[in-house]
């Protein structure tokens, strides 16, 4: 099992000076900063008891590498008695993890029978194949190596090779990609980028993410297909949209670099942070480099842009909220292009589905003409649907309008204060100014000074800056005096 120390030493990265200390996302349940403390305070701080505590957060925060970190230090004995058998506890629940150098290691000491783990062919095969499937390209070659004696084909493949690729056939698009990866290294069957390509290509259009990244990787390096930076940048967010964080850092990378694409620092930041998202640590990292007021600025957005999507999303599956929040979207042109027409049907499906806030942004709707007619007659049905939904705010607001001026009924004062002293208990200022000025004018009503300065008081207490309330209240003070 010591040969896992020397193993994870050559893979471990450069840990910054700046982050000495636990920070707040690992305290906060983040396995994913807790490994970048951990590895600060054990390769910056030499401090190995320190890191035995960020590590041991970690993984019991399922980060897969911080498990790894916790058993090498179980099988090292440096801070704890040594335990080879915890060691291989940890090493294993990292691979479940899809720690893929964990998998890696834990089918080498299952080859050598190292430590606490019995030799087995077969869970070695398995772990190294779960290791290569995570992206270990070292590890796909490691089944060929134990399955040597095995006879090739007439076509130089392994018995392995041929298994894959009838699974691949059946549309196992893991499979598709091992594939790839045995065709970009020569491993299982003759060397061929061509072949490679293919089968990644495969692997990607069935929907696996890393395929799409390693297609990606295809066509940034020329392996078997012509170099093409532009379409290996469009395979890089596939896999990020997919939720690959190496995808999104790939993704983020070339923007960054900025050498054979316009650099774009903005769209950079957005998808490190979907790959720190996702747990990838080159994009974390990388996010600590860049400028922090765009980075937090970036985090803003796109928790915005989240609740957009799951807006949308919503709407596709008949929530009626949902659709009355993303019609606003299309309205105000926030994340689409400003489309008052597909506002309109997105605020005609959330009325229809009873929102009582959809039915009085329809309204509206139809009172400016906004994505269709105009049409009073609509505008009353649609605030008076609202108010009965229980829209008290918005919907008896706008009826109490309607009945107001005439638009599409008949004008009645007392509907319109009937309407107006629903939507003012709601606190809405324009029906309380409506009241006012109601036992103001003696609009169906006897004048009421009293009541039309407790109306107008309540309209400028609620939106202080309307100037036309703030006036009435006072024109009004100055007849008491």
């Amino acid at each position: 099992m010591r040969i896992l120390a020397l193993i994870w030493t050559l893979t471990i990265c450069l840990i910054s000076n700046t982050a000495l200390a636990q920070s707040n996302e690992c305290r906060n349940g983040d396995g994913a900063a807790c490994l970048i403390d951990g590895r600060a305070a054990l390769n910056s701080e030499n401090n190995p008891k320190k890191a035995f505590k960020i590590f041991e957060k970690g993984c019991d925060n399922n980060n897969g590498a911080s498990c790894f970190e916790l058993g090498l230090m179980f099988e090292a004995g440096n801070v704890t008695k040594v335990d080879r058998g915890r060691a291989k506890e940890l090493a294993i629940r990292a691979c479940d993890l899809k720690d893929g150098q964990a998998c890696f290691v834990v089918g080498h000491a299952y080859e050598k029978g190292n430590g606490a783990f019995e030799k087995s062919d077969t869970l070695s095969k398995d772990y190294y194949s779960k290791s290569c499937n995570l992206g270990i390209l070292n590890a796909c070659k490691a089944p060929q190596e134990i399955d040597v004696a095995k006879a090739l084909d007439k076509n130089g493949k392994t018995e392995a090779a041929i298994k894959k690729e009838n699974e691949c056939l059946n549309n196992n698009f893991e499979a598709c990609n091992a594939v790839g990866s045995y065709y970009l290294l020569g491993l299982n069957v003759p060397k061929n980028l061509q072949t490679s390509a293919s089968y990644y290509k495969k692997s990607c259009d069935g929907g696996l993410n890393y395929g799409c990244r390693n297609l990606g990787l295809a066509y940034e390096n020329g392996n078997g297909v012509a170099k093409d930076i532009a379409k290996a940048l469009d395979y890089y967010k596939t896999a990020c949209s997919k939720s690959d964080g190496g995808g999104c850092y790939d993704a983020g990378r070339i923007y960054d670099n900025g050498t054979e694409v316009a650099k774009n620092q903005r769209l950079a930041i957005m998808l490190y942070i979907d790959g720190c998202n996702l747990k990838n640590e080159k994009a974390c990292t990388r996010l600590t480099q860049l400028p922090q007021s765009e980075v937090e600025k970036e985090k803003r957005e796109k928790s915005e842009h989240s609740k957009w999507l799951k807006a949308k999303n919503g709407c596709e599956q008949n929530d009626a909220e949902d659709c009355s929040r993303a019609a606003l979207n299309f309205y105000n042109g926030n994340y689409e292009i400003k489309n008052y027409t597909k506002a309109f049907e997105l605020l005609s499906k959330s009325c229809n589905l009873n929102s009582q806030t959809g039915c009085a942004n329809l309204a509206y709707f139809y009172l400016r003409g906004f994505g269709t007619a105009r049409s009073n007659e609509d505008y009353f049905k649609m605030s008076k649907k609202s108010c009965d939904l229980g829209g008290l705010h918005a919907g008896c607001m706008q009826l109490g309008e309607a009945y107001f001026y005439g638009r599409g009924v008949e004008i009645s004062f007392k509907d319109a204060q009937k309407n107006f002293e629903k939507s003012c208990t709601a606190n809405n200022a324009i029906s309380c100014f409506y009241l006012g000025r109601i036992y103001d004018e003696g609009l169906g009503f006897l004048k009421s000074k009293t009541l039309a300065k407790q109306y107008f008081t309540k309209a400028s207490e609620l939106d202080n800056k309307n100037q036309e309330y703030l006036k009435r209240k006072e024109n009004l003070r100055a007849l008491a005096n």
